[in-house]
């Protein structure tokens, strides 16, 4: 018995068709990493934009309850000034997270200007309210 080997015609055929099989499944591959890599991009936008919105969220709840009161070193003041750093932090990155076209850098450097008036007033307003009342 003589074993026959495949005719040449089909050997070539193979070998010239192996490098297309091949970079059809890298460019298969590129394709699932581009789409891995964009989603990805969007995951972490989302979640660098969602820390804003929580730190936001936090300092102007704790805006709300604070009373001035306690003095410069009271636990509520120190944990609103924390807060509010943290909120200045996210104020400031939002200038490169969100489009100009939403407005949300605008409003929360509304928000910003406005805690230190609100600070103020709750430190200083029953003083302000006492000494002149035509001011208050």
């Amino acid at each position: 018995m003589t074993c026959s080997s495949p005719p040449r015609d089909i050997l070539d055929y193979l070998i010239s068709i192996t490098p297309i099989c091949i970079a059809a499944v890298v460019a298969l591959i590129a394709i699932w990493q581009s789409k891995i890599s964009k989603n990805k991009l969007r995951l972490d936008l989302y979640n660098r934009r969602f820390d804003i919105y929580s730190r936001t969220l936090d300092f102007y709840h704790a805006l709300l309850n604070f009373d001035g009161g306690g003095g410069s070193k009271s636990p509520e003041r120190l944990h609103l000034y924390e807060l509010q750093r943290n909120f200045i932090k996210s104020y400031r990155e939002s200038r490169f997270l969100f489009d100009r076209k939403h407005g949300v850098f605008d409003i929360l450097h509304e928000m910003n200007t406005r805690s230190f008036r609100i600070i103020g007033f709750k430190d200083h307003g029953q003083e302000i309210a006492r000494s002149a009342p035509d001011k208050f």
